[in-house]
C-alpha cells in the first residue's frame, strides 16, 4: 500500500509548474508509472497466486509467466530509465560548462522513453516464447527464469539477460558519473560564474538525489542477482526456501524506495508536496 500510494502522490508533483519542465521529471515519472504497474497488476496476483493451493499455483503457469515477466520487466526498465537519467546529468553538466543548456523537447523524451519501454520488453519477454522459462521460486512466492538450468540455449539467455539488465547499464551509470563528478569540480571559467555557479549547484543536487535512488536500487536488487547468478553458474538451487525470500523480498522493496529519496532529497520537492498535500 506504501508503495502505490507514495508512487501515486510523485504524479502531481512531478507534473506542477515547478517540476515539469526539468529533465529528468517525465524519467522519474516513468519509475513511478512502472512501479504502480508492479503494485497494481504484479503484488495483486501474487497474492491470489500465494493464496491458492499449492499444487494449484505450480500449474498455474500463465500467472506465473506473468509475475515473472512483470517483476523482471519493472526491474530493467527502472534500471534502463535510470540509466538514461545518469547520463542526462552528464549532458547537463557538460552543456552547462559550455554555455549551452541542452533541453530536451517532448518529441524527444517520449522517444527515449518509448525505446526504455521496448528495451525491457524485448530483454524479458523471450522466455514466453521458449528461449528459457519462467519457474516458480523454491518458496513459490512468485517466479523467475530459470536460472539453474544448464541447457545451453537457457544459459545463453541467462547471458542475454544478466548483461543487457545488470552489467551494460552498470557500466554506463558509473561511467557517466565519474564524467560528471570529474566536469562538476572543475573550476568555472565562464564570464558570468556567479550565475553558472547557481546552475552547477542546481545541476549537483539533483545529481545526488539520482545517485541517492541509484545506489537503494542497486543495494535492493543485487542480492538477488549475485544468489542468481550463482545458483546459474553451479546449477542448483543456493538457499533453502525461507532464505531466499530474503533477496526476493529485498528486489521487491525496491518500488518503496524512490518517494523517499525525492522527499529526502529535494527541498522542492518538499514544497511542492507541501502544498499540494
Amino acid at each position: 500500500f506504501y508503495s502505490f500510494s507514495g508512487n501515486i502522490v510523485i504524479i502531481p508533483v512531478l507534473l506542477s509548474s515547478e517540476h515539469r519542465k526539468k529533465s529528468n521529471s517525465p524519467f522519474m515519472l516513468n519509475m513511478a508509472f512502472v512501479d504502480i504497474l508492479l503494485c497494481a497488476f504484479g503484488f495483486t496476483v501474487s497474492v491470489s497466486y500465494n493464496l491458492a493451493v499449492k499444487s494449484e499455483s505450480t500449474k498455474d503457469s500463465l500467472r506465473c509467466a506473468w509475475l515473472a515477466f512483470i517483476n523482471c520487466f519493472s526491474g530493467i526498465n527502472s534500471i534502463a530509465t535510470l540509466t538514461v537519467m545518469a547520463a542526462i546529468s552528464y549532458t547537463g553538466v557538460t552543456s552547462l560548462r559550455a554555455a549551452q543548456v541542452q533541453r530536451f523537447d517532448s518529441k524527444k523524451t517520449a522517444i527515449i522513453i518509448a525505446g526504455i519501454w521496448i528495451y525491457s520488453f524485448v530483454t524479458t519477454i523471450p522466455p514466453a516464447f521458449g528461449w528459457n522459462r519462467f519457474v516458480p521460486f523454491l518458496d513459490g512466492i512468485s517466479c523467475h527464469p530459470d536460472w539453474v538450468s544448464q541447457k545451453p540455449a537457457d544459459k545463453a539467455y541467462i547471458g542475454f539477460l544478466v548483461v543487457l539488465g545488470f552489467f551494460l547499464p552498470m557500466i554506463i551509470i558509473v561511467f557517466s558519473y565519474l564524467k560528471t563528478y570529474g566536469h562538476a569540480t572543475i573550476p568555472a571559467s565562464l564570464s558570468n560564474e556567479s550565475v553558472f555557479r547557481r546552475q552547477l549547484e542546481t545541476k549537483r543536487k539533483t545529481l545526488r538525489m539520482v545517485v541517492a535512488a541509484i545506489l537503494m536500487f542497486f543495494i535492493s536488487w543485487s542480492p538477488y542477482c549475485i544468489v542468481s547468478l550463482i545458483e546459474s553458474a553451479k546449477g542448483e538451487v543456493v538457499l533453502s526456501p525461507g532464505v531466499s525470500m530474503i533477496p526476493e523480498l529485498m528486489a521487491k522493496a525496491s518500488v518503496m524506495y524512490n518517494p523517499v529519496v525525492y522527499t529526502l532529497m529535494n527541498a522542492r520537492f518538499r514544497a511542492t508536496l507541501k502544498r499540494l498535500l
